[in-house]
């Protein structure tokens, strides 16, 4: 699965589970930082992209380094796919 296809699924998760939180979502868009997402929001997210794609994040990587935006999250998740 190339990088562009995980961040389409992440944009179309994020337009789909934080409509409320997150009006017009970017790849660049700040979920963490700009606290649209919270620290709950976060996990149920990470949750549900380790069960979809296959992956353990371990809790170090729950970060802004890796989860601010829609395509850090799409750049980490394919770096977890890859390895």
């Amino acid at each position: 699965m190339t990088k562009q296809e995980i961040l389409d699924y992440v944009m179309q998760y994020v337009k789909d589970n934080f409509s409320e939180q997150v009006k017009n979502p970017a790849p660049d868009t700040k979920l963490l930082t700009s606290k649209l997402l919270d620290s709950i929001n976060t996990l149920h997210m990470v949750s549900h992209m380790e069960e979809k794609f296959k992956f353990e994040a371990e809790a170090h990587e729950v970060s802004p380094d890796n989860l601010d935006t829609p395509d850090l999250i799409a750049g980490y998740i394919h770096r977890k796919l890859v390895g």
